[in-house]
């Protein structure tokens, strides 16, 4: 056997991704390491030393290095979708549907109310000392700045990720081997991509990959990458710049001032924020069962104006 297809000539779908996912960790690599450098060789003409954490990297060269992302990821999937798979770049979930609008509008809603959920719950069990808000130590233009910065770096994460692991594995796999083993292979993945961050452990492990297969859920429900880009920003967005939980290890500045005073990180996921935590699987499994629930709301609703036309 063959990793070329002898019917169409193209090589086959497995290979794809294969290829696909160095190919893109290398592109990403080779665009940020001349923007690190660069800042690097700026704080050493000023006399300053690289941060140890990465938390403590300005936002400005983090919003940048997602920005870096974001083109290889765009760079890299549209030449492998051109040249390899053969087939148009916005068939990955990528056109202009009637359901773009409300698939954004519950992507955006599920994860911000999601993540208020483990919020509130850790909050009342006083697991979290809730000490105020950002604006009252902070000038509102440095917050603003702040919360649009890691707003830009979200969107940019959200819209990378979809698109290499909802988009192109999860579909090359869904082609070769259907739609469960595609969903845990790239959920998978996804969960790897994650391995270096700061706190990542067994649990960690565990609630990437749910949340990797609620992300997959959400794309073969609405067969296009909205409503997971959705989701994966408001999720992001609330965890950090919002609630102040850590973003998969990742500290970023909240608009809450809070603080862990308490709780098991079996269920907070501790210094790796919910993900790594049975609160935030648990988040992730209501999320599972809303989109099913909203999946056959629509689908009804399809059929009944299907049947009175």
């Amino acid at each position: 056997m063959t990793g070329v297809s002898a019917a169409v000539g193209r090589l086959r779908p497995t290979w794809r991704v294969v290829l696909y996912l160095p190919a893109y960790f290398f592109a990403s690599l080779v665009i940020q390491i001349p923007l690190f450098v660069a800042w690097v060789i700026v704080l050493a003409l000023s006399g300053q030393t690289p941060p140890a954490r990465l938390e403590d990297i300005p936002l400005i060269v983090q919003v940048l290095s997602a920005g870096a992302s974001l083109v290889a990821a765009l760079g890299i999937t549209f030449a492998f979708r051109r040249f390899v798979d053969r087939r148009p770049f916005l068939d990955l979930g990528l056109r202009i549907t009637k359901g773009l609008a409300s698939e954004v509008i519950i992507g955006l809603a599920l994860g911000l109310v999601l993540i208020a959920g483990v919020f509130f719950i850790e909050l009342g069990a006083g697991w979290l000392a809730f000490d105020g808000f950002a604006w009252e130590s902070r000038a509102i233009s440095s917050l603003v700045t702040s919360l649009a910065g890691w707003f830009i770096l979200f969107v940019c994460v959200a819209i990378y990720e979809e698109l290499v692991f909802r988009g192109y594995v999860l579909q090359n796999l869904e082609y070769a081997w259907g739609p469960l083993v595609a969903a845990l292979g790239s959920s998978v993945s996804f969960a790897v991509f994650h391995a270096l961050n700061p706190g990542f452990g067994f649990l960690g492990w565990v609630g990437l990959i749910a949340a990797g297969l609620l992300l997959a859920y959400s794309y073969l429900l609405t067969r296009a990458l909205w409503l997971p880009m959705a989701f994966h920003l408001a999720w992001n967005f609330a965890e950090g710049p919002l609630f102040s939980f850590p973003v998969s290890g990742l500290n970023t500045s909240g608009l809450l001032e809070v603080r862990p005073v308490g709780g098991d990180s079996l269920l907070t996921g501790g210094a790796f924020g919910p993900e790594g935590g049975l609160l935030g699987l648990l988040a992730v499994t209501l999320g599972g069962a809303i989109l099913w629930a909203w999946g056959r709301g629509s689908a009804k609703s399809a059929a009944q104006q299907e049947i009175s036309t």
